[in-house]
């Protein structure tokens, strides 16, 4: 939230830019050798996994390079990485508990006239 914060104040440095926000060199985690262990803590029981063949286009790492949202906005995480992923986890669990859904509205029904 806060970068989308910086980017409206410094508006005239930021619009029409494009700007990666992540945790950068510094955060990163393998997705299933540390972040499932994570998961599995905060959900309180172990988390199943399976995998399948490597396809095309899948990334062995990714590691968001974040120079341009630092020199342009002075913008850097700011969340420690577990913190954040426990956030996470703490909203996304709330989510069913206390959004009802939202039933589709009713659509006034047109009579078709026969001419």
């Amino acid at each position: 939230m806060r970068a989308f914060r910086l980017a409206v104040e410094k508006i005239d440095a930021t619009a029409g830019e494009v700007f990666n926000i992540g945790g950068g060199p510094a955060r990163t985690l393998s997705v299933w050798s540390e972040f499932g262990d994570l998961i599995a803590r905060f959900k309180g029981n172990h988390v199943p996994v399976s995998y399948d063949e490597w396809r095309a286009g899948d990334q062995p790492c990714y590691v968001s390079d974040i120079r341009k949202a630092d020199r342009v906005m002075d913008w850097s995480p700011s969340v420690e990485m577990e913190a954040g992923i426990e956030f996470l986890w703490e909203w996304i669990a709330t989510l069913g508990r206390t959004v009802p859904p939202t039933p589709a509205p009713e659509l006034p029904v047109r009579e078709a006239v026969v001419t």
